[in-house]
């Protein structure tokens, strides 16, 4: 899938608002993943964190990463119900996003192992090319029972 629309995005995401953090797929394979995330006054984590200086929790940086990486699990595996975040294993912040900025995330799926790990890599870069969260990852996929 390339470059994709909201409507698209929902019927692979399992998230939904607040939490549905990607606004646009600009590229994806099954092994790399590109997205974009605009944040403004009005998102609902931006009000509240903090009052007198909106910041984008870093936390919710890195649900953006697994988020965007979706996409390349979809397009491997064809679903992405029986995928969990599993670690976080490394994760540097350069930065921060406040209302007005865009965000571009490039995440890749490094590896897979036989026990169902998925070692992700990521890192987020604003409108301007600066870095401001790099991260590895790890998901895991398991059915449920």
């Amino acid at each position: 899938m390339n470059s994709s629309s909201f409507l698209q995005i929902k019927k692979i995401l399992k998230q939904r608002y607040p939490m549905l953090l990607v606004d646009k797929v600009l590229d994806t394979d099954s092994v790399m993943t590109t997205t974009v995330k605009y944040f403004t006054n009005s998102d609902p984590f931006m009000r509240g964190h903090f009052k007198d200086f909106p910041i984008y929790p870093a936390v919710l940086l890195i649900e953006l990463m697994a988020q965007s990486v979706s996409f390349s699990l979809y397009d491997r595996y064809g679903k992405i119900d029986n995928i969990w975040f599993l670690s976080i294993q490394r994760c540097h912040y350069h930065g921060y996003f406040v209302p007005g900025d865009i965000a571009e995330t490039k995440v890749e799926i490094v590896g897979v192992d036989a026990n169902g790990l998925i070692n992700c890599k990521g890192k987020i870069v604003n409108q301007n090319h600066k870095k401001i969260v790099e991260c590895n990852f790890v998901l895991i996929r398991k059915d449920l029972e």
